[in-house]
């Protein structure tokens, strides 16, 4: 629901600011383009818990380079620092960089910094 304040709230008492009606686009086409099967893995509040046997054994079929784009979960990021600590166990290789000024949405809120970041990690791999 909108509040008047420009947010929308989720009923948890988290909040998200909508930016501009571009920014509420890109969250709704996201919502449409995302697979359906995610959000029922994504309402399984236990899933987010894995063991670190459960992390090992996916990330140890990584095969890819792993890069982690993770913002400010005072602001809603879904990935704390501390979090990284099972993929460090699990000896997955990657990279992380953190954005203290967003949440959860990251690309849409700082596009700039987002695509320098990415950038930079696209000219490491190849």
């Amino acid at each position: 629901m909108l509040s008047r304040r420009g947010k929308i709230d989720f009923g948890a008492g988290k909040f998200m600011d909508i930016e501009s009606p571009e920014q509420l686009i890109h969250a709704a086409r996201s919502g449409m383009n995302t697979d359906p099967a995610w959000y029922e893995v994504a309402a399984i509040i236990d899933g987010w818990a894995w063991s670190d046997e459960e992390a090992r054994d996916i990330t140890s079929n990584l095969k890819c380079a792993v890069h982690i784009a993770h913002g400010n979960p005072a602001l809603g990021s879904m990935i704390r620092r501390e979090g990284l600590q099972s993929l460090d166990d699990a000896g997955l290789a990657y990279s992380a960089t953190y954005f203290e000024t967003v949440g959860h949405v990251i690309s849409a809120v700082i596009p700039r910094p987002y695509l320098a970041d990415l950038k930079q990690f696209l000219e490491s791999i190849l």
